[in-house]
């Protein structure tokens, strides 16, 4: 996945610092630049207005993992339009169109794509 979770400035060292839960909802948020950054959770807008994660056409909540409205594009393939990553963010961490990215691991770098 692609997560902020670290900024780092060329003189002051690190600048923010982000954690996530399974979801995208922040668990830790420090450092003097965090605030300041909008791009966080899976790399995309963080509207902190609305607590709200902007994903190009429609606006996600991590608090409940859910989209805030339907997928149009999905209703031919599933009867929930609301879910995220399939409702199991430890096995599908990302899924657009028929590309399922997993994770082997926590953390770990080893990708497979099916």
């Amino acid at each position: 996945m692609k997560n902020t979770t670290a900024l780092f400035g060329i003189r002051a060292g690190r600048r923010a610092l982000y954690e996530y839960g399974p979801y995208g909802n922040i668990l830790r948020m420090e450092g003097n630049a965090a605030k300041d950054n909008p791009f966080r959770f899976s790399s995309e807008y963080a509207d902190d207005e609305l607590g709200l994660v902007y994903y190009n056409y429609r606006y996600y909540n991590p608090q409940n993992g859910r989209w805030i409205s339907r997928d149009p594009a999905k209703e031919e393939k599933t009867n929930n339009l609301y879910w995220f990553v399939r409702n199991h963010p430890s096995i599908h961490l990302t899924y657009w169109e028929d590309n399922v990215q997993i994770c082997h691991g926590y953390n770990q770098l080893l990708w497979t794509h099916i």
